[in-house]
């Protein structure tokens, strides 16, 4: 009886501690896995980023110039330098417009499926062109990788109107006038208000454009003329170098029409 005794005294703590010893090696397992994915005792999911610049989540509307042909936005996998994306993406573009002339490229290639690898910063350019005044274009861009996300636009370009515009830039040794126009046609007449421009005679339109002696008031014809969204720009050196010009310097008309100030 007592060797009885004894086998359960030593059976017991033997069991007890075999038991133990399995808790704590699933227990640690499963601690450690929890650990390594949240640090607040809950499993996290993997970072998923799908961003733009234009396009956004629940739709965006902009207006576009009616002079503007081609749309560039971007789509990246990235918030910032620190939040990427930790699962692979693949994503597809849609246009919407009773336009079907215009072209979609993605980073140059005539495609409407993109891709994204996991844990590395990416974006893509998306090219909308060929587009016309008058058409509205919804883009509409869908990333999956797990999870997903949709990020859309509305850009309305304006409908085209007569009218004739003009901007100018320029350096410390020249100014740069250009003129467009849109529903417009026909001969262009350039006025210049200040003095110090000399035209630039190695253009075509401008080489028959005689330097007058006191520089000032000139009214010069570009025979040459515009037709219906067409643009030109004009090139005259600085009499004296670092003068400063500005786009009411020079009146501008195109049959007739007068230029109004624009940005190309």
């Amino acid at each position: 009886m007592p060797t009885k005794r004894m086998n359960k005294k030593i059976i017991v703590p033997l069991l007890l501690a075999a038991l133990l010893a399995i808790a704590a090696i699933f227990g640690g397992v499963y601690a450690k896995y929890i650990r390594g994915r949240s640090s607040d005792g809950h499993i996290s999911a993997p970072n998923f980023y799908f961003e733009s610049d234009y396009l956004v989540d629940g739709g965006k509307e902009y207006t576009i110039n009616s002079s503007v042909d081609s749309i560039t936005f971007s789509i990246k996998n990235f918030a910032d330098d620190y939040r990427v994306s930790e699962v692979d993406i693949v994503y597809d573009v849609e246009v919407e417009s009773d336009d079907s002339t215009f072209n979609l490229k993605i980073n140059n290639s005539e495609v409407k499926e993109g891709a994204f690898t996991k844990d590395t910063k990416e974006t893509d350019t998306i090219i909308l062109s060929n587009i016309k005044a008058g058409e509205t274009y919804t883009v509409t861009v869908k990333g999956k990788g797990g999870f997903e996300k949709t990020l859309s636009a509305t850009f309305k370009v304006n409908p085209a109107e007569d009218k004739v515009y003009k901007h100018i830039s320029q350096t410390e040794h020249y100014v740069l006038l250009t003129v467009w126009t849109e529903k417009v046609s026909g001969t262009a007449t350039v006025e210049m208000k200040k003095t110090g421009l000399i035209p630039d005679s190695t253009d075509a339109r401008m080489s028959t454009w005689t330097v007058p002696i006191h520089l000032d008031g000139e009214k010069y014809t570009d025979a040459t003329g515009y037709t219906e969204y067409s643009s030109h720009t004009y090139r005259f050196f600085k009499k004296t170098n670092g003068t400063q010009y500005t786009i009411d310097d020079f009146t501008v008309t195109v049959n007739s029409k007068n230029a109004i100030e624009g940005t190309p």
